[in-house]
């Protein structure tokens, strides 16, 4: 809404030239037309024309950025939608059944194009729609989302059948959804797949467990213990011994000690790779934080980390993953410009950063193949970016600290480059024809820290 206001105002203050030219040469045309005020009216009709010239192609250039952006932000939707379900055909489905609806958008009072980009679809008739259109054809959207689409479209579904007693419909209804709810109960494992969690091969216990944290993550203070708890747990099943009691006593957060004790209980059942899908579910509850909540939380995030006196990869992970999306959310940082279009520029960080993605990746193994192992994949990442100079290096406390500011670096990397990085990361864990969870999760979460987040599913 901010954009589109920012827009209509950019509009309107360009005609605002337009009209200040109009009045200036209409109205001197009612004045005397002595020739003791010839000169000066000739002056000002001349300024008039002049503005109204201006104000014209501002108009013409103006309606085109309009559409231009209004037309991106509908493809920019479309693929926030495919990263929010993970999953394409959901808005693509959308798309076909809107696509087969006869009915139009069109409106017949044509004197409100400066909001034409704010309606849901293409509200006015144009003849250069690849110029003045607000939204691109449905057909293209499609073709974005779904490549190999055929073309048909959806009708969409027919409407309930409406009982003669509405009594009998409701209890009906609700009869229907209890059975379905008792059917779903026993085995949860379509909410869990759908919220990203791996549970195929999980007992009924630990499916009920996650159940649990999934439920606990939509309110603020659970979401906030159950942060602190992933955090306090390090790759394995260790936790850091850290007297909750003393680290939260500030009043705004008074009484979360508790409940990170209990969640830590329920996270310590819980594998890698289902630990940072459930910090990502936790998002939407600690944005309703108030700033000041937040940057308290943060302080306790950090204070947990150094707890132990280093920072591992995987705490500046979990670290990176939450406060990336809400530092922007409660407005500390800016906007990141693009500092970085080639690689070379930002190849120490790319070194540091796909060294320890190999290291975490290939560590169980014996130590000779181990070696060769993962200086194949790291040769290989680097290769695909250009890099072919430069060389693993050995991972310790030092290059530790190094990665949190290596990743940070990426994220003012250019988007053609960031997607080369992906890549790039992709193509180094997939090199030995497994995926670890380490692996996978450290690879979302240097993405999603780079601003360049890839669908888990897509693993």
């Amino acid at each position: 809404m901010r954009l589109n206001l920012r827009i209509i105002m950019l509009l309107y203050g360009i005609e605002f030239i337009a009209l200040l030219g109009r009045i200036l040469s209409s109205s001197t045309r009612n004045r005397s037309r002595s020739r003791s005020k010839g000169k000066g009216n000739g002056a000002i009709i001349l300024a008039g024309i002049a503005l109204r010239i201006i104000g014209w192609f501002g108009i013409l250039f103006g309606n085109m950025i309009q559409a231009a952006v209004s037309r991106q932000r509908e493809f920019l939707a479309d693929a926030s939608s495919v990263q929010f379900t993970r999953d394409p055909s959901a808005i693509s489905g959308a798309l076909k059944v809107i696509g087969g609806v006869t009915e139009s958008s069109r409106l017949r009072n044509t004197d409100v194009s400066e909001v034409s980009h704010m309606f849901f679809g293409q509200a006015f008739h144009t003849r250069l729609a690849f110029l003045f259109a607000t939204h691109p054809p449905i057909e293209m959207r499609i073709q974005r989302v779904e490549p190999y689409w055929d073309g048909s479209f959806l009708k969409p579904l027919p409407p309930p059948e409406k009982s003669e007693n509405p009594a009998d419909a409701e209890s009906k209804a609700n009869s229907s959804a209890l059975d379905t709810l008792q059917d779903k109960l026993p085995q949860p494992l379509t909410m869990l797949m759908a919220a990203g969690l791996m549970v195929e091969q999980l007992s009924e216990k630990s499916q009920s467990t996650l159940v649990s944290l999934v439920e606990k993550s939509q309110d603020p203070m659970e979401a906030m213990a159950l942060v602190l708890a992933v955090l306090a747990c390090e790759e394995g099943k260790k936790v850091q011994p850290i007297n909750w009691q003393q680290v939260l006593s500030s009043e705004t957060v008074k009484g979360l000690d508790v409940l990170v004790k209990k969640q830590l209980e329920l996270i310590l059942s819980v594998d890698l790779v289902n630990k940072l899908p459930l910090i990502e579910l936790t998002m939407p509850a600690l944005k309703s934080l108030s700033k000041k909540q937040y940057l308290e939380f943060k302080a306790l995030l950090q204070t947990v980390m150094d707890f132990d006196g280093q920072k591992t990869i995987f705490e500046q992970s979990v670290f990176q993953l939450v406060t990336r999306y809400l530092d922007v959310h409660f407005g500390l940082v800016k906007a990141n410009q693009v500092r970085y279009r080639k690689a070379k520029q930002v190849a120490m960080e790319l070194q540091i950063v796909l060294s320890a993605l190999v290291h975490y990746g290939h560590n169980d193994s014996s130590e000779k193949l181990n070696q060769l192992t993962m200086d194949l994949a790291f040769n290989k990442a680097v290769k695909h970016l250009k890099l072919d100079d430069l060389q693993r290096i050995e991972i310790d406390e030092q290059h530790q600290q190094m990665f949190e500011r290596s990743v940070d670096k990426l994220l003012y990397c250019s988007e053609a480059l960031k997607q080369q990085i992906v890549e790039a990361l992709v193509l180094c864990i997939e090199h030995d024809g497994k995926i670890e969870p380490v692996e996978k999760e450290l690879l979302l979460a240097i993405a999603a820290t780079m601003n360049a987040p890839i669908p888990r599913l897509s693993l």
